[in-house]
């Protein structure tokens, strides 16, 4: 709360112009059709998919680019939920 009888100073935020709100706009809108294609391209909808498939997919595809201690920590975790063979 400002005491009264002194000045408050605020700063304005420039507008953008519009030509960079409009590239930044499409460019996020292309993002998210790319993202979409690659759900629909991977997602699994079959009747029969179970969660040891989920979880057999997962550690088999879904952990690249990650450091190698938590590929460990996720197999330890999720092996155990796979039914033995």
């Amino acid at each position: 709360m400002a005491w009264r009888g002194q000045p408050q100073i605020r700063a304005r935020r420039q507008a953008a112009p519009q030509e960079g709100l409009r590239q930044e706009k499409t460019e996020v809108r292309a993002k998210l059709a790319e993202l979409h294609d690659e759900l629909n391209d991977g997602v699994v909808s079959e009747a029969g998919y179970t969660v040891a498939q989920a979880i057999r997919d997962y550690l088999a595809d879904g952990l690249p680019g990650r450091a190698p201690k938590t590929i460990r920590t996720q197999r330890e975790v999720l092996e155990p939920l796979l039914p033995i063979h």
